[in-house]
């Protein structure tokens, strides 16, 4: 999504949007709501199988990692520049930093403390054929 909105920007120059322009805006907090929305079937899927096995917790290390340097980058901005609307003059990048820490210390809890071991009443070839895709 982030390739799509630096295109429209660069090639928006050329048809007369700029950085500010409302539709810009508007692309952001699409982005913003599919983010939210991306990542509630997982936390649901692990709780309904109460196990995270067969799933990273990599990616979502270096996702916390990318939220909190995204938020720190705001407040460090905000500060050389003695000027704090700089936390709330991004709206959006402040939403996503926080949202991507929320789904990520969720998905930590599920995976570390949770559903540490797997459960034992279902093998995992069998929780997959009776399971459907979207069930």
């Amino acid at each position: 999504m982030s390739v799509c909105t630096q295109c429209l920007c660069v090639r928006g120059n050329a048809l007369g949007f700029s950085a500010n322009s409302p539709q810009i805006y508007a692309i952001s907090y699409v982005k913003l709501i599919v983010t939210v929305v991306k990542y509630m079937p997982q936390v649901h899927v692990n709780y309904v199988r109460k196990s995270t096995m067969g799933w990273s917790i990599g990616q979502t290390l270096l996702d916390f990692a990318g939220g909190v340097l995204s938020i720190t980058q705001l407040i460090i901005d905000s500060s050389l520049q003695a000027d704090w609307s700089g936390l709330t003059g991004n709206p959006v990048k402040f939403g996503l930093g926080n949202v991507s820490i929320i789904f990520d210390i969720i998905f930590m809890t599920q995976h570390y403390i949770l559903y540490r071991t797997p459960r034992k009443s279902i093998d995992d070839d069998d929780w997959q054929e009776q399971q459907g895709l979207l069930a």
